[in-house]
């Protein structure tokens, strides 16, 4: 997940250049601060031996990014088998095979 969060304030920070570092440090902190919270529940709960409510917690967590996808709330745009270079490989997943193509670079030892 960290890759989509430099990806996210690279995006903000083209967007916006005044931002400057600010988006970064805001970015650590809620990283760090997650952090702290979760460590600060984790431990007692674990030698309490109550791993279910552990699991339940990540559970809960995990699927947080499912609504606002499913809502369609996400900005990109969608893919169609239909358009060029597309290729299905498995049920409905599809690969863009003409980028792939393009962006290939030799692998350099």
């Amino acid at each position: 997940l960290d890759i989509l969060g430099e990806g996210k304030y690279s995006e903000i920070m083209r967007k916006h250049p005044e931002s400057g570092s600010s988006v970064i440090t805001f970015k650590f902190a809620c990283s760090l601060l997650g952090s702290i919270v979760t460590n600060s529940y984790v431990g007692p709960l674990t030698d309490g031996g109550h791993f279910h409510i552990i699991f339940c917690i990540a559970l809960g967590l995990l699927l947080t990014p499912f609504y606002p996808t499913l809502r369609g709330w996400l900005p990109e745009k969608k893919r169609r088998k239909s358009d060029p270079g597309m290729t299905k490989i498995c049920c409905g997943c599809l690969f863009d095979q003409g980028s792939f193509q393009k962006k290939r670079t030799p692998f350099v030892v």
